[in-house]
This record gives C-alpha cells, sequence and structure tokens, in this order.
C-alpha cells in the first residue's frame, strides 16, 4: 500500500509562494509543501536532540510523535510518522491514534483512509481511542456514510465516541441525526459531556425549538454543566434565537469568566431581536472589561450607531 500526503515544511519568510516536492519514503508518497511555519522553542529543541541522539529508539520516536500532536504540530507529526514507518519499527495501536487526529484535523481523508486499512490490517479498530479518531477524520471530511459505518462497527464506544460523531453531523447542518444520536446515548446509559449538550443545543437553537431546548436545559443543570463555557454559550445562543432576551441577559450575567464568543452572542442576539441600544451598551461594556474585538462586534456596533 502507498500511503499520500501532504505535509509542510518549515522555511524562511523570504518565500510566501507554496512549493513542493514528492518523495517516496517505503509505502508512503508524501508531498512535501515549503510554507513558513514556526515551531515552539520547547518542541524545537526537543527536535533537536533527538536529531542529534545517536541511539533513537522506537520510544524516543513515539514521545517526540505524541508531543507534536499535542501541540498542533500536524505536519511534524505526519512527516515523524512517515519515518517511523519507513524505518520499520512496530508501530502501537496508540501511534495510529494520534496519527489519525493529525489526518482529521489536517482534513486528509485520504491519508486517513489509507491508515483505516492498516488499522484494519494490525487488529486496531478494536481500540476505542483508534475508532473514535477513525470516525473524526471521516466526519471532518464530510464523509458521513464511512464515519457512521465506523461509528457502529465499534465494540466499545465512549462518550467521546458519541460526542464526535453529533458534532460531526452538527457542524454540517443534520440536525435530524444530532437529536436522535443525542437520544439515543442517554437510551444506552452514556452521560453526555459538556460538548455533547453544546452540539444539541446549538440544533435546537438553529431549529428555534425553545420547548426541547428548556428541556435540555434542566438536564444541564441536573448534570452540573450548565456554567461550563461551551454550554453557556450555546444556552445563550438558544434562548436568543427563540426571542427570550430577558432569559439570555440572566445566563450571561451569571457567567464568571465569558469569553469572545459569549460576548459576540449578547451583541449580535441584542442586534437581531431589534434592540440596538441595548447591543451598543453591550459593547461599551465588551471594551471596559478589555475583550478583543472582532469584526462582527464592529459590523453590529456601526449598526446600532447608524
Amino acid at each position: 500500500m502507498r500511503f499520500t500526503t501532504t505535509i509542510w515544511k518549515p522555511q524562511s519568510l523570504e518565500s510566501l509562494k507554496p512549493k513542493f516536492r514528492i518523495y517516496s519514503l517505503g509505502a508512503f508518497q508524501v508531498r512535501i509543501f515549503c510554507f513558513p511555519t514556526a515551531l515552539s522553542s520547547r518542541l524545537y529543541n526537543a527536535h533537536n536532540l533527538f536529531d542529534k541522539s545517536p541511539n533513537r529508539d522506537r520510544e524516543s520516536y513515539t514521545s517526540l510523535l505524541f508531543g507534536f500532536s499535542r501541540d498542533g504540530r500536524t505536519q511534524e507529526a505526519t512527516r515523524l510518522f512517515l519515518n517511523i514507518h519507513r524505518l520499520g519499527m512496530e508501530v502501537e495501536c496508540s501511534i495510529y491514534s494520534s496519527v489519525l487526529k493529525v489526518s482529521a484535523t489536517l482534513c486528509d481523508e485520504l491519508f486517513g483512509r489509507q491508515l483505516h486499512c492498516q488499522c484494519v490490517k494490525f487488529g486496531f479498530l478494536d481500540d476505542v481511542s483508534v475508532g473514535t479518531s477513525l470516525v473524526d477524520t471521516y466526519m471532518k471530511g464530510s464523509n458521513f456514510k464511512d464515519g457512521r459505518n465506523v461509528f457502529d462497527e465499534m465494540k466499545e464506544r465512549n462518550v467521546v465516541t458519541w460526542t464526535t460523531l453529533i458534532s460531526g453531523y452538527a457542524r454540517n447542518s443534520l440536525n435530524e441525526e444530532v437529536l436522535t444520536l443525542f437520544m439515543r446515548m442517554q437510551d444506552e446509559r452514556t452521560q453526555p459531556n459538556s460538548f455533547t449538550f453544546a452540539a444539541a443545543l446549538g440544533v435546537l437553537a438553529e431549529e428555534g425549538v425553545g420547548g426541547r431546548g428548556i428541556q435540555v436545559h434542566t438536564v444541564v443543570v441536573k448534570n452540573g454543566l450548565d456554567k461550563t463555557v461551551p454550554v453557556s454559550n450555546s444556552l445563550i445562543n438558544l434562548y436568543l434565537k427563540c426571542g427570550n432576551v430577558r432569559k439570555a441577559r440572566i445566563l450571561f450575567d451569571k457567567i464568571d469568566v465569558k469569553s469572545v464568543v459569549t460576548w459576540n452572542s449578547m451583541i449580535s442576539g441584542y442586534a437581531a431581536n431589534g434592540l440596538d441600544f441595548e447591543a451598543l451598551r453591550m459593547f461599551y461594556s465588551m471594551r471596559l472589561n478589555h475583550v478583543r474585538l472582532s469584526k462582527i462586534k464592529f459590523c453590529f456596533h456601526y449598526q446600532a450607531v447608524c
């Protein structure tokens, strides 16, 4: 099997136009783009030590790969995985799980599909982390059929697995699937987390289903997740889109640490409900709290002024 993927090569800032070369590394075919990126100093130093080390065992390769993956250095993680494969080292399922997460971040479905074949070959699909990462890869590539097939074939699922599938459907406005899965996971005694609730509430907000949203809100409170940032933002958005501005403001005032999204939801919500003066007051309040502005906030600010 020949693996094909795209990775980015750090280079100087002199050339802003990307160029690429194609290299063959064993079963992998790699297209390496030259484009300006920057490693964090910590991983940069670790990488330098790794390059200078005369004895690079599997553990050192694995540790660096996990470091790149956790730090969002997707191109470096992919390149290191290709090197591990070229050297013929034994690869554990945790490495495939990590690289699949990288593939999902890059939205590289072809690479993810090839990794899928390797996971089948080595019997890694029974690992819940590998299966969840595969679902994420396919859903981020908008391949809902294969993502759902992997999900349905998994022998074990956890809350992250369910949330990954639900969030994938939610990102693509497949609202009925989101709500069906949200109910099903609870029927199968899997407790939703804050991100699961946020996805479900987002769908209810889009459909303007205030009644069902209030029911979900009640469940959120019972589970003690009503003050988490993703859920709070989703609840505010729900009530604003349903026209219940007063309830949204009560929730807003109860949040101790407000994110940019929280402020933005209130400003846009006030404006959408025709409360331009309140939107303007919220804008100035946001400025007094030293919150960084976004383009949409400026837009509603000028709309209110006009």
